[in-house]
């Protein structure tokens, strides 16, 4: 395997590509039933909290290059004197994240079942589009990450086609009067907001395993915040347009509010008939890429932790891949599974920020950083 292959440019796009999927499609909707029309300002707090926790995750990786979460947290955490200390301690932290990863990845196979049923496939039964999407992401997961981050490089501006159609749906239908009221929401509103929809955001927490493999980390800053605040755009553009077209109540009743005004865009001379199956399609290949890159970061997770050669990802992404399948199945409706998002994104808010922050004041307080942590800097 080529090493520390991934440049900043595919920096950028595995950010960009892992926080945006399927979930756009229905981020409007989540959005306006906890903030109303505040979303729009709502959304630019969440942005930047979300910003300010990728800051800290990169900034571990810069202090520590060629090493990836799993390798700097023992050396954060463990003592000179004894190994075994870090390689103890360390585990909780892994176990979070790891836990983070697989519950991201068995939501957004439901999430992608439920809406493919709904939208395209309503005579297949669940369970088997989600095997099938299961399988396909354990298939990409068990490559190297060269070959994942191209696969991203490769599909990036295909993302960019459903947000042109979502501006030329607000061209046509949308209606300022629908963003007013502003700046009815309070605080604990605003606070519900971001924790509730943190989720939607957590696949940037790759990272932490990806970053053992860039050709230039003292670069990283610059790409990820580049990732995150075109992926906040995207969600601020999809939410502005839902609600300029449709307004906060007739939003918060639709089930997929971001397909619906793809539906309304009218074409001259019939170029297009039916956008939305172009948008449904894209978005598809938007969600694979978010499931493939968060199964990758579980899969090398525990390889590392194992410290097993990379030819044992097949085999751990295959070990995976019933676990995935029964959690994926075990809400019982996409209302459900909505719910538990809203729930588990608090708990995932407050590890987000709060252990990386812990791990660099650690790492900042006893003068820990790694071997090549000057001649990173270098290009």
């Amino acid at each position: 395997m080529k090493q520390h292959s991934i440049t900043s440019f595919q920096a950028f796009t595995m950010v960009l590509m892992t926080v945006v999927g399927m979930n756009v499609l229905m981020f409007p909707r989540s959005m306006g039933e906890i903030a109303g029309r505040d979303g729009i300002w709502v959304m630019l707090i969440l942005v930047a909290i979300v910003a300010i926790i990728l800051y800290f995750m990169t900034l571990l990786g810069q202090w520590f290059p060629r090493d990836s979460y799993v390798e700097y947290t023992e050396k954060i955490l463990g003592s000179n004197r004894y190994k075994w200390v870090g390689k103890v301690l360390h585990i909780p932290f892994l176990l979070v994240f790891g836990g983070f990863w697989l519950f991201l990845v068995a939501y957004t196979t439901r999430e992608f079942g439920e809406i493919v049923v709904i939208t395209i496939l309503p005579h297949t039964p669940l369970d088997v589009i989600m095997i099938v999407f299961i399988l396909t992401a354990a298939v990409a997961a068990s490559y190297p990450p060269e070959v994942i981050v191209k696969f991203n490089e490769l599909l990036f501006p295909f993302i960019l086609i459903p947000t042109l159609f979502i501006t030329i749906s607000f061209i046509q239908h949308g209606e300022w009067i629908n963003f007013l009221p502003l700046f009815q929401a309070n605080w604990r509103e605003v606070l519900q907001t971001v924790t509730g929809l943190i989720t939607d955001f957590s696949g940037f927490s790759i990272i932490f395993i990806l970053m053992a493999n860039y050709q230039q980390p003292d670069k990283a800053v610059q790409s990820h915040m580049l990732g995150i605040f075109v992926s906040g755009l995207i969600f601020w553009l999809v939410f502005s347009t839902t609600l300029g077209v449709f307004g906060v109540n007739e939003m918060n009743r639709l089930t997929l509010p971001t397909l619906e005004i793809v539906k309304l865009i009218r074409m001259p001379f019939q170029i297009f008939e039916r956008l939305e199956s172009v948008t449904i399609a894209l978005w598809v290949v938007a969600n694979f890429t978010t499931l493939a890159n968060v199964y990758f970061a579980l899969v090398e997770l525990v390889r590392r932790k194992l410290a097993l050669k990379p030819t044992a990802r097949k085999w751990i992404s295959i070990f995976w891949i019933p676990v995935i399948f029964v959690l994926s199945m075990t809400p019982q409706s996409l209302k459900q599974l909505t719910h538990w998002i809203s729930e588990v994104g608090k708990y995932i808010f407050a590890m987000d920020l709060t252990i990386p922050i812990f791990l660099v004041v650690i790492a900042w307080m006893r003068k820990k950083r790694g071997k090549n942590y000057e001649s990173s800097a270098t290009p």
